[in-house]
């Protein structure tokens, strides 16, 4: 049956109505499909190479005859969208039979969307680095016959776990009775009491702390207690970052991008009659557009200078309340630098502090309690000028003595 000229003017009426929702609809569906597909697929291999890409070309699949058909009956809607066309194919569209086509279209609309509400049941391809995944660093040291090794996780500002393995002889060390660790900067006078570390298994001591506030390499001490009474020290420098990569994510591509610059526009497009709209109710005059253009680019100007100003000056102020040390030491606390503090130590300082800086005599203050509340450089002061009249220290000393008496000293202090 055909249809009569007033039906056909009544439905093409009908489609020109709704034909700019549906022509939004689209678009807004085709770009954001579009945007979602090139974050699951970002090789064009796996468009074939995995059951998520293959879903996603059979989604196209039927999705373009019905783009195909809505287009066809968007020309034939309106005689002067065929203006272009030639003689042969705009009399086929003239001549088109509605009532079939319009129902061809009807079921292929009721395909795709029962293919919609099926194939997304397919997930999309898991990237081999989708959780994340990043070996841990691991630094190990030979000390007085043992292997020392050492994991941090994450190595970031803020809490971290840390692993400590000691093997003897290739074997986990069971003459080991304890194993404790500190971290030290000294360049920012940095210096967090010890703390024990817990037996995971033979060998394997673990613990977690949350000391790091600055991304910087700070100087990690392992210090390794046995049972005959020893103390081995294990020293890593190990540089902490303020942030973690998260190694699930990656930098977009280029197809991002112009998906990206699809959706935009689509959405430009949507919102041009609004604007078109609102542009002819208030028609402002050359000047006010310039103006508002102005004020415009000088609010952005502002906005981004003074998160510019902001972060230096937030820099500053950091800086006037937390200053570098003046002095830092710059000897690693390592195994060798405490064997030659210690001689010192026996050499200069036992007769009268005693061991372990405890002052057995009464005249002779403690240690122990100065050591907790003064830098590196503070106790370098002291030993290069000496303290309130009293004797010289360790005015004989050399520089490096001096630093490494230091370190020896800093293992007088207790668990926290």
């Amino acid at each position: 049956m055909n249809f009569t000229r007033k039906t056909a003017r009544l439905m093409s009426l009908t489609l020109t109505l709704v034909m700019a929702l549906a022509l939004l609809a689209v678009g807004l569906v085709v770009a954001t499909g579009v945007f979602s597909s090139v974050l699951q697929v970002p090789a064009a291999s796996d468009l074939v190479q995995s059951n998520y890409g293959l879903t996603l070309l059979s989604k196209w699949v039927l999705m373009l005859p019905l783009l195909g058909l809505g287009a066809l009956h968007y020309l034939a809607a309106e005689p002067g969208r065929l203006q272009w066309a030639t003689q042969g194919w705009a009399g086929f569209m003239q001549r088109l039979n509605w009532p079939r086509s319009v129902r061809q279209e009807a079921l292929f609309a009721l395909v795709v969307l029962f293919a919609a509400a099926t194939l997304p049941a397919t997930p999309p391809p898991v990237p081999e680095n989708a959780r994340g995944g990043v070996a841990a660093e691991v630094q190990q040291v030979e000390v007085n016959g043992l292997t020392v090794s050492l994991s941090v996780n994450p190595g970031a500002v803020g809490a971290n776990s840390y692993d400590v393995r000691v093997l003897e002889a290739g074997q986990a060390a069971e003459s080991v009775s304890q194993v404790t660790m500190r971290l030290v900067y000294p360049q920012y006078n940095r210096y967090r009491m010890p703390f024990a570390l817990d037996l995971a298994e033979a060998g394997l001591w673990v613990g977690a702390s949350g000391d790091v506030d600055r991304a910087a390499t700070w100087d990690l001490w392992v210090d390794i207690q046995q049972t005959d009474g020893t103390m081995t020290r294990a020293a890593f420098p190990w540089h902490f970052v303020a942030e973690v990569e998260d190694a699930s994510t990656r930098q977009p591509t280029w197809a991002n991008w112009l998906a990206a610059l699809f959706l935009i526009s689509v959405a430009g497009v949507g919102l041009a009659p609004g604007v078109r709209r609102l542009n002819q109710r208030l028609r402002p005059t050359p000047l006010q557009l310039y103006i508002a253009a102005l004020a415009l680019g000088l609010t952005l100007l502002v906005i981004v200078a003074g998160r510019f100003i902001f972060q230096d000056t937030s820099a500053r102020v950091r800086e006037q309340r937390d200053p570098p040390a003046e002095n830092p030491n710059p000897i690693l606390a390592d195994q060798a630098s405490l064997e030659q503090g210690q001689a010192l130590y026996a050499r200069e300082c036992l007769a009268c502090h005693g061991p372990q800086g405890a002052a057995p005599a009464a005249e002779v203050p403690p240690l122990v309690p100065a050591l907790a509340q003064q830098a590196d450089e503070d106790l370098y002061r002291w030993l290069a000028r000496g303290f309130l009249g009293r004797h010289p220290y360790g005015q004989d000393l050399t520089e490096t003595e001096r630093w490494h008496l230091i370190n020896y000293l800093r293992t007088f202090e207790t668990l926290r």
